[in-house]
């Protein structure tokens, strides 16, 4: 007579500061863990996971058998409880954005502001960049052979600049 006796999952445990690769791909320090599903151990760790883990997947499921005081293991579908009850646990009822989709909108963010200061036609015309205070402040020490007031900003001082430079 065959008896399921347990179903085992193997999971993969991230610890620490969330870390990607330039796919999008979660990098941060991990391990992998085995627990059985449904019993004792497996309510603990859920009890503590989020605490102490910044992300857990499931990467696979094994149904314990036993046959003739033999145990044989087999693997199985992953069963969606586990998965319902670990998102629950880790925050993520509401399907997240992928990693990937996040990395890339921060990377597009990066390359806009990267290309906004390579055009910006202000910037290559008058060879510093107006946004930069030490720049403006070295350019209005340059145009007026004096150091402007501590507490101008830079753009009064670009207006002034502009101004003297217009006479």
């Amino acid at each position: 007579m065959n008896k399921v006796n347990n179903i085992i999952l193997t999971l993969r445990i991230y610890s620490g500061k969330r870390l990607y690769d330039a796919t999008g791909k979660l990098i941060s320090k991990n391990q992998t863990m085995k627990l059985s599903y449904g019993r004792l151990e497996w309510t603990v760790f859920l009890k503590g996971a989020a605490m102490f883990y910044t992300e857990v997947e499931i990467e696979s499921a094994t149904k314990e058998v036993i046959k003739d005081d033999v145990k044989k293991y087999n693997d199985t579908k992953i069963p969606a409880d586990a998965i319902a009850e670990l998102r629950k646990v880790m925050g993520k009822e509401d399907q997240a954005k992928p990693a990937k989709k996040v990395a890339k909108k921060e990377e597009a963010k990066v390359e806009e502001k990267a290309d906004e200061k390579k055009e910006n036609p202000t910037n290559n015309e008058i060879g510093y960049d107006p946004e930069d205070l030490e720049a403006v402040r070295e350019k209005y020490l340059e145009v007026f052979g004096e150091k402007p007031h501590h507490a101008k900003k830079a753009a009064s001082l670009n207006k002034e600049i502009a101004d003297k430079l217009l006479e």
